[in-house]
């Protein structure tokens, strides 16, 4: 009988919480970045693109574009987020515990950035690289740090418009 009454008052505690499928979006959820290869710099001339198809790794000189990719519902306008980047070990985290003044980060970008720099504000940001001569032999590389500062929060929420107030689609059709 104390099993079936732990039992019942686990399945009744379980139906209070709510449950919402990863499917079905109500607010803006980041998904991810993206980053591909816009205008190859010189070191990837021999290497071999197919055609119609973008590289996602990036070497010195080329040009990239970052996008941020989040999904949400049309009446939600997501604010841009503003991107940090910086290339030495912990750099990120420094700026993250101690703060200091956020300088921009100069262009091209090179690949000793001893704090966190600012690359830009904007849902999709494009920079460069500069060549590999940048690059400080006398520390640790610890790759391309980018780190990404936005709010879930909406900027503003339109209103939906009802079927009266709403513009009628027209679809042009040509009959030949």
């Amino acid at each position: 009988m104390r099993n079936l009454a732990l039992g019942a008052a686990i399945l009744c505690g379980a139906a209070c919480i709510p449950f919402e499928p990863y499917w079905w979006i109500q607010d803006a959820r980041l998904f991810g970045t993206r980053m591909t290869v816009v205008e190859p710099g010189g070191y990837s001339t021999l290497l071999k693109v197919p055609p119609g198809q973008q590289r996602a790794s990036a070497l010195p000189l080329d040009t990239v574009e970052v996008e941020w990719q989040y999904a949400a519902t049309e009446d939600i306008e997501v604010q841009p987020p503003i991107w940090l980047a910086c290339t030495r070990p912990g750099c990120i985290e420094t700026f993250y515990y101690r703060g200091h003044g956020l300088l921009d980060c100069p262009q091209p970008l090179p690949f000793d950035i001893p704090w966190a720099c600012r690359l830009g504000e904007g849902h999709k940001i494009r920079f460069g690289f500069a060549g590999a001569f940048t690059l400080e032999l006398d520390y640790q590389f610890a790759g391309l740090s980018l780190l990404t500062i936005g709010s879930r929060t909406p900027t503003s929420r339109r209103p939906l418009a009802s079927s009266a107030t709403r513009p009628a689609r027209t679809s042009a059709s040509s009959s030949a």
